[in-house]
């Protein structure tokens, strides 16, 4: 048995502090709820996914809206991946897909998680998929009677602008959103690249603009950023590369 799936960071609801999380071992997956009450702690299963919602779970973890509704991603029947949405009724748990993946240009295997924007729009990443093959940024949209529209925002080239990202996004106070790559980037640092830092910012009209704000070039650089990055304050991102550094062995960065 191993996670799949984490829920960043406790949430508070009066003297418990709940954590969700899913949980897998193949051919089922289940989310589960750790409560903290005090010091004394209790697990409870709110959903088992069904064989053919869940072969091959992807690396996602979870999110909540304002309503306690959860939110993440699965293989899917299609094993493209889908996202879903769990929600609350009656003392019950009720998981219903939201948005299930091609595996064409509209992106293929979600990873990492997806974010939030104000106007309760969601953004997640695709591994693979979309127009080059090499991943997407896509947005999922609320339209009415519980029914969402995805829209790729970002097709990765498989070049200098990066390829197959697998961690959560970020969003900025302006709506920008940042993230990594595990390739691309510079192709001399290895075959396929080993990675990049970019952020990606609306322009008005559905249009969003991608920068590199850095390519990894290997050696004590660091190579091939696994996890996401976090916002300080003051502008600054901080996350992690899986390789290189001093002792090869991966950096902070």
């Amino acid at each position: 048995m191993h996670y799949v799936a984490s829920l960043t960071g406790p949430h508070n609801m009066g003297h418990h502090r709940h954590i969700w999380f899913v949980l897998g071992a193949a051919p089922l997956f289940s989310v589960l709820l750790l409560t903290t009450v005090l010091l004394a702690q209790s697990e409870h299963l709110l959903y088992s996914f069904p064989p053919a919602n869940a072969d091959h779970p992807t690396n996602s973890t979870l999110i909540i809206d304002k309503q306690g509704n959860l939110y993440g991603a699965a293989g899917g029947s299609t094993n493209n991946g889908m996202v879903f949405e769990l929600t609350l009724v009656r003392n019950r748990w009720t998981e219903k897909t939201i948005y299930t993946f091609a595996g064409g240009t509209d992106g293929a295997t979600p990873q990492g998680g997806m974010v939030f924007d104000s106007a309760g729009d969601l953004y997640g990443v695709t591994f693979s998929g979309g127009q080059h093959g090499c991943g997407t940024m896509f947005e999922l949209s609320p339209n009415g009677k519980s029914r969402w529209t995805e829209s790729v925002i970002y097709s990765f080239a498989c070049g200098t602008d990066g390829a197959n990202p697998r961690a959560a996004l970020i969003l900025d106070k302006l709506g920008n959103l940042y993230g990594t790559t595990t390739a691309g980037g510079d192709e001399s640092c290895q075959a396929g690249g080993c990675g990049t830092v970019f952020e990606l910012s609306p322009r008005g009209g559905g249009n969003w603009a991608e920068t590199v704000l850095h390519r990894f070039a290997g050696g004590n650089d660091g190579y091939m950023p696994f996890g996401g990055v976090v916002l300080d304050g003051s502008g600054n991102l901080y996350g992690t590369a899986a390789l290189g550094g001093k002792f090869g062995r991966g950096i902070v960065f």
